[in-house]
């Protein structure tokens, strides 16, 4: 429950200093299309690109202490990691990989279809069920292959619920990500991006 209270505390925050901040995974997907789906060990929130640096500020000035900065994360460079002694973990995504190449339009276009959440008894801004569904599904491309999201979000689809969403991840430039995730890395092969996915 605590990772509940770290997303409110995050949001808090994101009102506090105006910045537009997304929860996502985690205790803030959707529980009727995540059956199965572990809580996981921290908050995650994706914040628009051009409000990280006031995001971050103000989560220092709440209590949050850096652990690990963008440019140490990933190869992608898309996520802070901090820690609050009540709250415990919070990952910050500037960018998301698979959509990190036009991160600040990407964001429009998730923010501009928003739903609300309640997490801990606060409102958040969430994904919308398309937009989870293709987040998730770039974040099993870079854990495990029988992944509980690759169950959730491809593997049980109708052939026009796939068409929906690759035509989404097209849109969004995220054709690798989502090849990768879904086993379809042969149709991508030769794309300069490829080889961020398999190092």
């Amino acid at each position: 429950i605590l990772i509940q209270f770290g997303h409110a505390s995050a949001e808090f925050v994101a009102r506090d200093v105006g910045a537009d901040v997304l929860h996502i995974k985690g205790a803030a997907v959707d529980p009727a299309a995540n059956p199965l789906r572990p809580a996981g060990s921290d908050a995650d929130v994706l914040v628009r690109p051009a409000h990280v640096r006031r995001f971050m500020r103000g989560l220092a000035d709440a209590g949050w202490v850096l652990w690990c900065d963008f440019d140490e994360g990933s190869r992608f460079e898309h996520a802070a990691s901090l820690h609050h002694p009540v709250y415990g973990m919070l990952d910050v995504h500037q960018n998301f990989p698979g959509i990190h190449t036009a991160a600040e339009r990407n964001f429009e276009t998730l923010w501009s279809r928003r739903v609300t959440r309640t997490v801990a008894g606060i409102a958040c801004p969430v994904l919308d069920g398309l937009g989870e569904r293709l987040v998730l599904l770039l974040h099993a491309a870079r854990t495990s292959p029988s992944h509980i999201d690759l169950e959730n979000h491809w593997n049980s689809l109708s052939d026009a619920e796939r068409t929906e969403l690759i035509a989404f991840a097209e849109s969004m430039g995220a054709r690798v990500g989502l090849a990768v995730a879904t086993g379809r890395a042969d149709e991508v092969r030769g794309d300069p991006e490829l080889p961020l996915w398999e190092l």
